[in-house]
């Protein structure tokens, strides 16, 4: 409704007539003042706690009137009482009962209910004894306090008495203490209301066997070698459980047998399982499947060649080379059946080469051996060694035109017309049948060839005249 200039000079005659019956100036700022607000409209607290409170005056509008003060009281200093400071006041609780602390300024005010509640007499668990049964395990157990007019919920604090166990509250959703196993072992566990009251409980952590694991979920071995399993029991969380053992067995002892340490050893080849076993009667089993032994094996470098040996007396045989799969030495025995037909190294690395010295004519074998190996077996034959003359330029039986030279040499062959390289020191002399026709630098000629040389260097003979000359070597 809007008033006219005569209403609204009626409206203010009669707020001045009110203000003078009120003692109060339209001027003052308690005249001013239509309402007062109050920080908190309630407040439930316990004996001897202090809250803060604040009040504010308004105006009509809404408008905060700042210079009008604010005059605290309580309506039963006995249950709370109230320290003014201007605009603030600290409401201190004193009994348990109801009150009410009042603001206002001018004739306006508001109430702020105050309830003290009781002390809390009593802080009980639901339960005294709890126990884990796995590392990491959770639990929650609550928890109640109780005043002289019925149950209610204080401010807690919670303590464990050892690292064994974890303890935090969760008073914010359920009122109750949450435990984390951390350790195997027992421990008390405290809740605290803030005014003493308390109650606490022991908290056991074990480990109960749930169940068997072996180190391996399947596993493969050689004839004759050995594999080391070991088992653990554990918890329902897959933790280790310390001190507890296991039985072991073999499906097939035939196949693979085990210790009572868990040590396999393989027998044949086959496939069969490993059983662990604790005593509560859980278990966990492993298949293994057992292999034949690998082969050790002998094999000729030169492509081509025969994978036996064949050399000449004091002659080298083609590179040999020594290899296996899974070789658990990094070394190869080599034995020969008759040492004194060929010299051989004993051993070579696992991946080596060797060669062989014919020694004198005659057969045997040569073994390679390596441990949880397949031997290999290699035939050896030394053949006699021979002297072969060769001219590199012309073909055998050369015709000499005027003084050309011969370039000569002799290699060594075995009997089969096979060169090999010279396992000692050769010394070969040559000799001209007719040094009037064919002369050498100097008759008898000397050549010397050292080890291990295949192409031996080449040797001039002179023509001297016409005629024909036989060279021996």
């Amino acid at each position: 409704m809007r008033l006219s200039v005569n209403n609204r000079a009626v409206a203010l005659a009669l707020a001045l007539a009110l203000s003078a019956c009120s003692g109060e100036s339209p001027l003052t700022p308690g005249a001013r003042v239509a309402a007062v607000l109050a920080s908190r409209d309630s407040i439930s607290f316990d004996i001897g706690d202090s809250v803060l409170v604040q009040a504010d005056a308004r105006d009509a509008s809404g408008n905060s009137v700042l210079d009008a003060s604010i005059d605290w009281r309580s309506t039963d200093p006995g249950i709370a009482t109230v320290l003014p400071n201007g605009r603030l006041a600290q409401v201190i609780a004193a009994a348990a009962g109801t009150a009410g602390i009042v603001a206002s300024a001018g004739t306006r005010s508001t109430t702020i209910a105050i309830t003290v509640v009781p002390p809390i007499t009593a802080t009980t668990l639901a339960v005294h004894t709890d126990t884990a049964w796995s590392l990491e395990d959770q639990d929650s157990v609550r928890f109640t306090s109780l005043s002289a007019t019925g149950p209610r919920f204080g401010h807690y604090s919670v303590v464990a008495r050892s690292n064994f166990v974890a303890a935090y509250l969760q008073t914010t959703t359920s009122h109750a203490i949450t435990f984390y196993a951390q350790q195997v072992g027992q421990t008390w566990v405290v809740v605290t209301e803030r005014r003493g009251t308390a109650d606490s409980l022991l908290f056991v952590v074990r480990q109960r066997p749930a169940q068997v694991h072996i180190s391996f979920d399947a596993f493969q071995g050689i004839v004759d070698r050995t594999f080391q399993l070991t088992a653990q029991v554990m918890d329902a969380r897959n933790h280790p459980i310390p001190g507890q053992a296991v039985s072991w067995k073999s499906l097939d002892t035939t196949i693979a047998r085990v210790d009572s340490t868990g040590l396999v050893t393989f027998r044949a080849v086959d496939t069969t399982a490993i059983v662990a076993t604790h005593a509560s009667g859980l278990a966990d089993t492993a298949p293994v499947s057992v292999l034949a032994q690998p082969k050790l094996y002998l094999t000729n470098l030169v492509v081509g060649h025969s994978s036996s040996i064949t050399i000449g007396v004091h002659e080298l045989s083609d590179s040999f080379y020594a290899y296996a799969d899974n070789a658990v030495s990094p070394w190869v025995h080599l034995r020969l059946v008759d040492t004194s037909l060929v010299a051989v190294a004993e051993s070579v690395a696992v991946g080596g080469t060797f060669q062989g010295r014919g020694r004198r004519p005659g057969q045997t074998l040569l073994i390679a051996e390596a441990p949880f190996l397949t031997p290999d077996t290699v035939s050896v034959h030394v053949l006699p060694s021979r002297l072969a003359l060769v001219d590199y330029v012309e073909p055998p039986g050369f015709v000499l035109v005027g003084t050309d030279n011969a370039h000569f040499t002799a290699i060594p062959l075995d009997s089969a017309g096979t060169q090999h390289g010279l396992a000692d020191t050769l010394v070969v002399t040559f000799h001209s049948s007719n040094s009037s026709v064919l002369r050498l630098a100097s008759d008898p000629f000397i050549g010397t060839y050292p080890p291990g040389q295949q192409g031996l260097p080449a040797f001039a003979a002179h023509a001297a005249d016409t005629g024909r000359a036989v060279i021996y070597a």
